[in-house]
């Protein structure tokens, strides 16, 4: 009688772990390596200098539940000496069959359970105007006066 009370006793506790043990784990976004090109783009006053850098941020989000899970938005926050802390928004991608497609970063997006995605977000970082520092994107300015482009991907 006693090893049955135990055993109940176990099951118990075992179905109320997975009810609710696991629900502080049911998304675990992990960061990955990526190879895609930064992004450099010019002011569009024709200046020839440099505005902003964007660097490519690879990451997967996976569903450990059994049922869907949503969200809306990924915000990316970064220090900023001037306004403490700031988010100038993201470009978000979505990596189907190997290749990227833009995806509205305001809108619903659904992970079936068990299941995972993977995006690419684009961090948007603003370049200082000082000559010095312009000077050292002079190649890169150069070629894009030649190819008439406001944006260049560096790989």
């Amino acid at each position: 009688m006693s090893r049955l009370i135990n055993i109940i006793f176990v099951g118990i506790i075992f179905s109320l772990s997975l009810c609710c043990g696991g629900i502080k784990d049911n998304i675990n976004i992990k960061q990955i390596n990526t190879n895609d090109n930064v992004i450099i783009r010019t002011a569009k006053d024709n200046s020839k200098r440099i505005i902003t850098i964007q660097f490519p941020n690879k990451i997967n989000i996976k569903n450990n539940s059994f049922s869907k899970e949503s969200f809306i938005m990924i915000d990316y926050f970064y220090k900023d000496s001037l306004t403490k802390w700031r988010n100038l928004g993201i470009e978000l991608y979505n990596v189907n069959k190997g290749k990227i497609e833009r995806v509205s970063n305001n809108k619903k997006k659904t992970i079936e359970g068990k299941k995972s995605l993977e995006y690419i977000y684009y961090t948007r970082h603003f370049v200082d105007s000082t000559k010095s520092t312009q000077q050292q994107f002079k190649p890169y300015i150069e070629k894009m006066l030649a190819e008439n482009k406001d944006t260049l991907h560096i790989g």
